[in-house]
């Protein structure tokens, strides 16, 4: 939520200029489109990643990994 919050002042102009018609379609499709987007861009750098950067634990002074109890 927090990217759709930072990708919708960019458009915000171009639905606020276009015609009446266009912003009733622009109001209707821009939750979704945007939603789709980040979508995309999430699987995108989650692929790009490898998983061990992401899901790795921190290690502890002795680098044998998080101690368990």
């Amino acid at each position: 939520m927090p990217l759709l919050a930072l990708l919708h002042p960019a458009l915000v102009n171009v639905i606020s200029q276009s015609g009446p018609a266009a912003q009733a379609v622009l109001a209707a499709a821009e939750p979704a489109v945007l939603t789709a987007v980040v979508v995309a861009l999430c699987l995108f750098v989650h692929r790009i990643l490898p998983p061990e950067w992401i899901f790795d634990l921190p290690r502890s002074s002795t680098g044998r990994g998080v101690a368990s109890r």
